[in-house]
């Protein structure tokens, strides 16, 4: 692991950004303080971020989580029945 001031991060951002999965993570500090790290992403890292720090999602899974607590469920064939419809309309 590496550890780069704000300073060094912005003069060799794309060397870092070139060599970021063979060099592993990097530190960003400023006034020797951790701020950031800069470590290898996909685009399939891209979809978790987002779903992890989407509101709106965690929201949507608590109400689906509080409905399946009070018995709120649909079968199978309600399900599809009512998406079915939904398209259709």
């Amino acid at each position: 692991m590496e550890l780069a001031n704000t300073r060094t991060a912005k003069a060799r951002l794309s060397e870092y950004l070139n060599s970021i999965e063979t060099r592993g993570p990097i530190i960003i500090t400023s006034h020797s303080k951790p701020k950031a790290i800069l470590v290898p992403f996909s685009e399939d890292d891209l979809a978790s971020l987002v779903i992890q720090n989407s509101q709106e999602i965690h929201d949507a899974v608590m109400e689906g989580l509080l409905d399946l607590k009070k018995g709120k469920t649909l079968s199978i064939k309600e399900a599809r029945r009512r998406l079915n419809d939904r398209n259709a309309a």
